[in-house]
């Protein structure tokens, strides 16, 4: 059963990047946008809600509905022949956001998604990472989890030829774009709501750290964490996420160590993650490159302690410690300074984590940030 489901769930999921939704919720205005993102969100409505880009397309079209437009949407690698004259506003990103350069009416107002930093960085960032990991371990090099565009000139000029730069990134993320010209909106990111209550045991919870993601280990800087706890045995490393096998192969007799856990995949609405909520008093991240890490903010709206650096994007204000450098004695110095605290002041960190996520990423929060950019884009004087 487990098994159809899963069949079932990727030949929808196959069939949603080919889909041209039109006119998403059937409304009835005179202005056309085109949103080129994930159609995912509209056609399992509501089912295997793995990331929060769910509730980021969610916001979008309710915005453009509520300042007047009907809403397509269309995948954002989608190869299907797309009519862009029509539209009066496209926004989006990926390979069909590129193809409506020079193919849309003059007066549309383009605006790009930004959902991490410039692809040149990105990419650049992340090959240094395996070049660094290469110097440590003269191991083969996996697969880059930013690869660069298929035509990287026609992004470039695609992105150079928006009206502005919608993005979820912070000020590192941000600064990636200046050549453009653009005018960045940084709009956040949306944290999962969950209902979680956690109590930890401070004094056995501050050895315990968590890690939490997908994929792209080398991206975020787990080989990092695992040879810092690899030289911490008082102190235990749990890996949520899935490793490919480059990894696992590297870092083979690290993840035999007792005090380094690999747990893969973890579903953030399971009770193993309110398990591991529970054990850990800290979520880590040393990514290269991000938008905004939504795994960061999930962690923090369940009270774990940020260890991060400025590239996750998140303003995690004094609920946690932003390392100067995703280096290993950097990241050493913050695991071994947060496992010496006492046990109250971990508790009004956790509470500080909770309140930075309920105060500035929320739904509600993204989207009032989002409908005011647009609104100053477009030249709207709009009420949100």
């Amino acid at each position: 059963m487990i098994r159809r489901n899963g069949l079932i769930h990727r030949a929808v999921k196959e069939l949603a990047k080919n889909l041209v939704i039109k006119n998403v919720n059937k409304t009835n205005y005179k202005k056309m946008c085109l949103l080129i993102y994930i159609t995912k969100p509209f056609v399992l409505k509501g089912h295997d809600i793995r990331h929060t880009n769910y509730y980021e397309a969610k916001a979008i079209v309710n915005v453009f509905e509520q300042m007047g437009y009907n809403v397509d949407i269309v995948f954002l690698s989608s190869e299907k022949a797309i009519d862009y004259y029509k539209y009066d506003v496209i926004i989006g990103l990926g390979d069909a956001y590129d193809n409506s350069f020079g193919k849309c009416k003059p007066q549309c107002t383009r605006i790009y998604y930004a959902t991490g930093a410039h692809y040149l960085v990105a990419c650049n960032e992340e090959l240094a990472r395996w070049r660094d990991l290469y110097k440590r371990k003269t191991c083969s090099l996996g697969k880059l989890r930013t690869p660069m565009p298929r035509k990287p000139l026609r992004r470039e000029f695609s992105i150079m030829n928006s009206k502005a730069i919608v993005g979820v990134g912070g000020p590192w993320a941000a600064q990636t774009y200046q050549e453009s010209g653009l005018k960045y909106y940084d709009v956040g990111a949306i944290a999962f709501e969950l209902p979680l209550k956690i109590e930890r045991k401070y004094n056995m919870a501050k050895k315990n750290f968590l890690f939490l993601s997908g994929d792209g280990f080398v991206h975020k800087g787990v080989d990092l964490f695992v040879e810092v706890f690899a030289n911490i045995p008082d102190c235990n490393l749990y890996i949520a996420g899935t490793a490919d096998q480059t990894f696992l192969s590297i870092y083979r007799s690290e993840l035999n160590l007792s005090n380094i856990h690999y747990v893969g995949f973890t579903e953030i609405y399971s009770n193993e993650f309110k398990e591991l909520c529970q054990k850990c008093a800290f979520i880590v991240s040393a990514s290269c490159s991000e938008g905004c890490s939504t795994s960061i903010l999930t962690g923090m709206a369940s009270g774990l302690i940020p260890i991060v650096t400025e590239r996750e994007g998140v303003r995690i204000k004094d609920s946690g410690v932003v390392i100067p450098e995703a280096s290993i004695t950097e990241i050493e110095k913050a695991v071994l300074s947060l496992s010496q605290k006492s046990n109250s002041e971990l508790l009004t960190m956790s509470n500080q984590a909770i309140e930075v996520v309920k105060n500035q990423y929320t739904y509600d929060n993204f989207r009032k940030r989002l409908f005011n950019a647009v609104s100053e884009i477009l030249g709207e004087n709009a009420v949100c």
